[in-house]
């Protein structure tokens, strides 16, 4: 466990190191890549244009994917958000 962790202070230099578990597999460890580089871009991110860099990186990277892969992402989001959040979603298509 980095050092930081232990004593529950903020990293040196404010950089937080990669995962260095030898037991984390190839998927989690690109997965907290990816959760690094989006912490800190969010970081840099004024707070009232949070919403607003999510969606241009959302409309980045899925006009980087194919239209399957792209529905697939939005899927599995979806799946994650709702077993965090419960309720109506803000954004409905319902009507549509």
């Amino acid at each position: 466990m980095h050092a930081h962790l232990k004593s529950a202070t903020a990293p040196a230099a404010g950089v937080v190191p990669a995962h260095t578990e030898t037991t984390a597999s190839p998927e989690e460890l690109l997965r907290e890549n990816v959760w690094m580089g989006l912490s800190e871009a969010l970081d840099q991110t004024g707070e009232s244009d949070r919403e607003g860099f999510l969606t241009r990186l959302a409309l980045l990277l899925g006009s980087r994917s194919g239209q399957r892969e792209f529905e697939e992402a939005l899927a599995a989001a979806a799946h994650v958000s709702d077993n965090v959040c419960s309720g109506t979603p803000r954004h409905s298509h319902a009507g549509a």
